[in-house]
């Protein structure tokens, strides 16, 4: 009711945020203190929140300094290759779960 949205709707955001705060607490800052806008922020949640523990903790800080000078898309490129650098054996796990 509070924000006037649907519980699935609602139930994303909570979840969004809640990741946001535990794993990506470096980009929470950022969008909190008013130095990363929404939208980039997606990015950082749409790419490093399905990640194994402990990528999304490393990939995030080296990234987030140039984050604000990169478009969405490109902020989005250059995070799947941090995340590829930096959990290759992840990625080659997902890639096959994808091609199934």
């Amino acid at each position: 009711m509070v924000t006037n949205s649907t519980s699935r709707a609602a139930a994303r955001l909570a979840a969004e945020f809640f990741l946001l705060v535990e794993r990506l607490s470096c980009v929470w800052a950022a969008l909190a203190d008013g130095e990363l806008d929404r939208p980039r922020a997606q990015v950082f949640i749409d790419v490093l929140g399905s990640t194994a523990e402990g990528v999304a903790e490393a990939v995030a800080p080296r990234a987030l300094p140039e984050a604000t000078g990169l478009s969405p898309g490109r902020l989005h490129a250059r995070l799947y290759r941090e995340v590829l650098a930096e959990d290759a054996t992840g990625a080659e796990r997902r890639r096959l779960e994808a091609a199934q």
